[in-house]
């Protein structure tokens, strides 16, 4: 029997739009700082500013999961489109700190909608003979706009300014509104509604069944929130100035892992792509750790995102065959919760491991979150073999 198809026309348009819409989030990552820093914001204004985006992205995913039913997926997702751009526009308007704080907290609030009913989308088109595929091919738009934006945001900054650098951001949410508006037809079959058995505020906030594929994603999480936050500053500490080398080739093997681990997770399971890229994610935080040079640092780039890349999309597409269809939007909200929370908590704590130590030690610190990976799921894989 032939495959069911992948890349059908809805399946094309969602990538496309999640595409830019996470270009419109990726390309203010390095930027946004520097605006607030450029109204004598302190190190403390800084990150409230900035870490309120996230907060406001964790405080409405579980609401955003439970009004599905009542706005529909593809209405609800052009709204969280809708509230980004109005944010993206606003930018131009923040001249304090103040004013920036609230329209990053806005734009949180609708990207935590429109990641939550992106992958939701996804999981209902993707077939489930071929969701492990599907999900790493799904991922991989975000894996683009992160090896692009970010560069291409500096520069624009440097270049024109920082209107023409929210001008960019709103034209991306323009196209990821223009595709799944008039282009993604969703089936209009939905899933049946079924009454819950557990009516506790807990059920209706977190999705159960999605808690532990979403806590080895928060274990992963710590490790990102390591390397997201100061894999910059380690470089200066080695006086490696081609620290961008270390982006290039994480997306590189990213994108590779991507592609291979999908086919694997669908023949073969899940445990065998999981486990690898947890073994292989742990070498590579290893090798990060004793980098002393360019040649080391590439290396330890392209094991972590190997690890990465084949533990996230995967994560998430287990999570999925484990709930019932309607509830995968606020299992989605879970996920994405507990690995934004395994980041931020991951930065807080890591860097006060770099404040004490250094970040070489930190590094290597935060490998213990992929040995308790390790064993938890090991663990988790012999209890399930005896029952």
């Amino acid at each position: 029997m032939s495959a069911q198809p992948l890349w059908t026309k809805n399946f094309l348009f969602l990538f496309i739009s999640n595409g830019f819409s996470s270009f419109g989030f990726q390309i203010l990552l390095p930027t946004f700082p520097l605006l607030i820093s450029g109204f004598g914001a302190t190190e403390a204004q800084i990150g409230l500013v900035v870490g309120s985006f996230t907060y406001s992205a964790i405080l409405i995913r579980p609401f955003s999961a439970m009004a599905i039913k009542w706005l529909g997926k593809k209405s609800f997702l052009l709204l969280g489109i809708f509230v980004c751009f109005v944010a993206a526009a606003g930018y131009n308007f923040a001249t304090n700190v103040t004013l920036a704080l609230l329209t990053r907290t806005i734009h949180g609030l609708g990207f935590g909608i429109s990641t939550t009913l992106y992958a939701t989308l996804a999981a209902d088109i993707i077939p489930a003979s071929r969701r492990g595929e599907g999900m790493g091919y799904y991922g991989l738009c975000t894996t683009i706009s992160m090896s692009i934006a970010p560069i291409l945001g500096v520069e624009l900054v440097k270049s024109s300014g920082f209107t023409l650098l929210f001008m960019v951001t709103a034209l991306c949410l323009v196209i990821s509104f223009i595709c799944i508006k008039f282009f993604f037809k969703p089936d209009t079959l939905t899933a049946v509604e079924e009454k819950n058995s557990d009516d506790s505020l807990l059920s209706k906030i977190m999705e159960r069944q999605a808690l532990f594929p979403s806590f080895l994603a928060l274990l992963t999480g710590i490790c990102t929130g390591g390397v997201v936050s100061f894999i910059s500053l380690y470089g200066k500490e080695l006086r490696i100035v081609n620290i961008g080398w270390f982006f290039l080739f994480n997306t590189l093997a990213v994108f590779i892992s991507r592609i291979l681990g999908g086919r694997i997770c669908d023949r073969r399971g899940y445990f065998w792509v999981l486990l690898p890229g947890a073994f292989i994610l742990l070498i590579g935080l290893i090798v990060l750790s004793q980098a002393k040079s360019s040649v080391t640092l590439i290396a330890s780039a392209l094991l972590y995102g190997f690890g990465v890349g084949a533990l996230l999309p995967y994560l998430q597409a287990w999570m999925i065959n484990r709930v019932k269809p309607e509830r995968r939007g606020l299992a989605n909200a879970t996920f994405y919760n507990t690995y934004d929370l395994g980041i931020g908590g991951g930065s807080v704590l890591l860097g006060f491991i770099a404040e004490k130590t250094n970040y070489s030690t930190m590094y290597l610190y935060s490998s213990l979150s992929m040995i308790i990976f390790i064993l938890i799921y090991v663990y988790y894989e012999l209890l399930l073999k005896k029952e």
